[in-house]
């Protein structure tokens, strides 16, 4: 019983009580014994862990998704400013937490005299740019006199940013917020928020961040992220589910190493089994791309870094 607490307790002061040497030294040994114990369980784990994240993470189920995700640079004429009888349209830049953003300004020809200190803000939706349609509302906005601005988020179209379509709504949010303040600066007292699709739940999250805007337009929005997340789990089942999360680590590892990102697709093709964002019938994939230009601003590319995959299960 000598490594025992107890026994100790009941000997003579200077024999083995509670501030003998003897009774220090059996409890520093229980101690260490227990610390020694602790970290060998500790250091398995992860040693156990470590190896497991490192066998998943060698697996490359479709190395074409495997890239570095640069900017492509615009040819011009996809850039040049655009001038008819209705509207004039100019490139404009503004800055989100140090990133250059890029929109077009459309200005009417004859502003409405109720809506001259106004001024539509519009963002697009889910790996979307504002050359993906947008600007067939600016441009019937500014027919009917009201000033308009679309613009693309970090990373994608001609704002700034690497790597290229990164898919993350928290960052979109911000980008929102730096818009408004942007078109506030510029002197309009009227602001509205126009958000389609994912955009269109992007405005509801800026709105309630106090973006002070006089109208929000939230059109065809997704909301209710927790409950699409949990549809998404039982369609995609557990192979789907893995791959998500395999791409999320492992485009994560590779951002932090500075390796080329890793990515999934932005629109798949369900019938072909291909694994993305949006997994869609071959008939709503070509719905999809109707609305793309010939000449993609910066040099789109159906795929986005899978290191944002979290914040859009969580958003």
């Amino acid at each position: 019983s000598i490594l025992s607490w107890e026994p100790f307790r009941a000997l003579p002061a200077g024999y083995g009580g509670e501030n003998s040497v003897l009774w220090r030294n059996t409890t520093n040994i229980h101690r260490n014994r227990r610390y020694n114990a602790t970290m060998h369980q500790a250091v398995s784990g992860v040693v156990v862990a470590g190896a497991i994240i490192v066998a998943l993470l060698s697996q490359n189920f479709d190395p074409a998704l495997q890239k570095g995700f640069v900017r492509i640079p615009t040819p011009d004429i996809a850039r040049y400013p655009l001038k008819t009888d209705e509207f004039s349209r100019k490139v404009v830049t503004f800055n989100s937490n140090g990133v250059k953003c890029e929109g077009w300004k459309y200005t009417p020809t004859k502003p409405d005299p109720d809506y001259s200190d106004t001024l539509i803000v519009m963002g697009h939706g889910i790996g979307c740019q504002r050359d993906f349609g947008l600007e067939r509302y600016a441009e019937g906005y500014a027919k009917a006199g009201i000033a308009t601005l679309t613009f693309d988020y970090r990373n994608f179209g001609g704002s700034d940013g690497e790597p290229r379509n990164l898919i993350a709504p928290t960052r979109h949010v911000e980008d929102w917020l730096a818009a408004v303040e942007y078109a506030r600066a510029s002197g309009y007292k009227q602001i509205v928020a126009h958000g389609t699709s994912y955009g269109g739940g992007h405005v509801l999250v800026a709105a309630s961040k106090q973006m002070n805007v006089t109208c929000v337009i939230s059109q065809v929005p997704f909301v209710g992220g927790p409950e699409s997340t949990k549809k998404n789990v039982v369609a995609r089942g557990l192979t789907g589910v893995f791959r998500i999360f395999h791409t999320y680590l492992k485009d994560s590892l590779h951002g932090l190493i500075g390796w080329d990102a890793v990515g999934m697709k932005i629109a798949a093709d369900k019938s072909a089994g291909e694994f993305g964002y949006m997994e869609l019938d071959p008939w709503e994939l070509q719905k999809y791309y109707s609305k793309h230009p010939k000449t993609r601003l910066g040099g789109w590319e159906n795929m986005s870094p899978g290191r944002g995959l979290l914040d859009v299960l969580l958003y």
